[in-house]
């Protein structure tokens, strides 16, 4: 979880403002990492890549021994963590254990942390390897919100298979100065950025 994760909780309301504006700063209960505080919405303790999928599963799991069919579990990932052994401990979990219920989403922009992603190499890699483990697969342009729409309901369809729902994304998509460019993986928007970002939206939608 990190600060966009921390928005949506202070947008339905379970983060005050008050507190949202501490995020990252001394004595704040919203660091880089989140420790686990129901109050505000944090159920468990985490930021190590990889653990999303393994508490996700778990979730699915334990929604369907309550036999709460109604119920979908969702876990938003990047590529980049797709680099993490416990990944694919979970993603071939969730296969043997027909977990049905659990849908992953994967943002495939082919960058991380310390540079480009090539261990993939490519979307149709990284389906292929999601497919080996026994998850169906739906590639989708990341950017095209009908076609994500369309891909979450095909993914409930499957009620013995887990499935995977990759993202072809650009990073920073919309902003030219961002667009693919990875210093912007761990960067601060000041001020001066922040009105150049609305100055070139505006620009965008006096084009359109």
């Amino acid at each position: 979880m990190d600060s966009p994760n921390f928005g949506k909780l202070n947008h339905f309301g379970l983060i005050s403002d008050d507190t949202f504006s501490t995020f990252q700063k001394n004595g704040s209960d919203l660091i880089a990492h989140p420790v686990k505080n129901i109050k505000l919405g944090m159920e468990s303790s985490n930021g190590s890549l990889g653990q999303g999928l393994s508490f996700a599963l778990g979730q699915a799991l334990g929604m369907r021994y309550e036999k709460e069919d109604d119920r979908h579990v969702y876990v938003l990932m990047g590529d980049g963590e797709c680099n993490e052994g416990s990944v694919w401990e979970s993603a071939a979990s969730a296969a043997e254990f027909k977990t049905g219920n659990l849908t992953s989403i994967i943002d495939v922009n082919l960058l991380r942390n310390d540079g480009d992603n090539s261990i993939f190499e490519g979307i149709e890699n990284i389906q292929k390897i999601w497919s080996a483990f026994g998850w169906d697969t739906i590639v989708v342009d990341g950017h095209n919100h009908s076609e994500i729409l369309k891909a979450l309901i095909k993914s409930k369809e499957n009620k013995t298979k887990p499935s995977a729902i990759l993202l072809q994304t650009i990073k920073g998509k919309g902003i030219s100065f961002m667009e693919n460019n990875n210093d912007w993986h761990h960067n601060r928007i000041t001020r001066k950025i922040y009105d150049q970002i609305l100055n070139e939206w505006k620009n965008i939608d006096k084009n359109r």
